[in-house]
């Protein structure tokens, strides 16, 4: 595995949360399944549940999306030569691929309804069958599932296996999104771009930095690092600032609909143009004043939940911090 995909940076409490989680459930045998949203690096975490395991065999990953119905099985459990129309040969699944080791399959929510019974028998049993085969093969494979899916609704909605689910249940790990740790973004972006480089040293500007946290990455750590890509081969200059981010970046939301804008937002102008002409002192102490009525009302309103309130506020949870630790 490329040591950089085997990385895990970040120090915000929900991130080294999912990280211990993970660490503990690497050390038994039985299936995780990991929560997260698209981008968020449930892969990742995978690879670092299987080092951490200490199993002897290969980490085997397979997108469960990707698949058509009748390719999933063969490639899950392998085929034998004349099963199908080019099956030239006898092939083994993932299953085999992955005996003695870890077997991730992400997004298991999208796993076809015909092909779940036969998985839950793989998981009971450890054994498996290639298609057109009737040879009864053992297999030593550790589990890990991942999905951006509640898969209860699945349950709910006939898509997916009450006891497949329980049987891939026994550890679950929530990946927290980027826009929830917002603290970890700048050891994120600058170990991207310390690996898109080249040997060249990058740095970014407080001010980018800023405006990075104001984001909301709904492309989550993926999106980060494919954006420290193109910074790190376009940036003119080693420190990159504010003004070398693409649009959406430097000023996200700046052309949304005004009944779009964070109320925050809408109450800071109304703010400004009640106290025009008025002394820059008056200015700021109302400002503060105001900042702390909005974040208070907001936390009452979420239940205390930091990140929800700093969503919902528009702001990053460091500025929600600074805040806080104001009044």
């Amino acid at each position: 595995m490329p040591k950089a995909s085997t990385q895990l940076v970040g120090q915000s409490p929900a991130f080294r949360k999912a990280l211990q989680d993970a660490a503990v459930s690497a050390k038994q045998d039985a299936p995780v399944l990991v929560y997260g949203e698209t981008g968020s690096g449930k892969g990742v975490l995978a690879e670092y549940i299987h080092r951490k395991s200490g199993r002897p065999g290969r980490l085997v990953s397979l997108n469960c999306a990707s698949f058509q119905q009748n390719l999933f099985e063969s490639e899950l459990f392998g085929h034998m030569k004349g099963a199908f129309t080019g099956a030239v040969k006898d092939t083994p699944g993932l299953f085999e691929a992955a005996q003695g080791g870890t077997l991730f399959l992400d997004e298991i929510g999208d796993t076809p309804a015909e092909i779940q019974p036969k998985l839950l028998r793989a998981l009971e049993d450890g054994v498996v069958r290639r298609v057109g085969g009737t040879k009864e093969i053992d297999v030593d494979v550790r589990l890990v599932c991942a999905t951006n899916r509640d898969l209860k609704d699945l349950i709910g909605a006939g898509k997916f296996r009450e006891d497949l689910f329980y049987r891939i249940n026994s550890f679950v790990v929530t990946l927290p999104p980027l826009r929830e740790r917002t603290e970890d973004l700048r050891e994120l972006a600058l170990f991207f771009l310390d690996e898109a480089s080249n040997g060249v040293s990058h740095n970014l500007a407080v001010e980018a930095i800023e405006a990075l946290e104001r984001y909301d990455w709904p492309g989550n750590v993926r999106e980060l690092k494919h954006l420290c890509q193109s910074l790190a081969a376009l940036a003119p200059a080693p420190v990159i600032g504010r003004d070398d981010l693409p649009a959406e970046y430097r000023e996200p939301g700046s052309h949304r609909d005004p009944s779009t804008i964070p109320w925050t937002e809408r109450l800071a102008d109304q703010l400004t143009t009640d106290l025009a002409g008025e002394s820059d002192n008056l200015h700021e102490r109302y400002k503060t004043e105001l900042e702390q009525v909005l974040v208070r009302t907001a936390l009452e309103q979420c239940g205390n939940n930091q990140s929800e309130a700093a969503r919902r506020l528009g702001i990053s949870r460091n500025t929600l911090a600074r805040i806080i630790n104001s009044v």
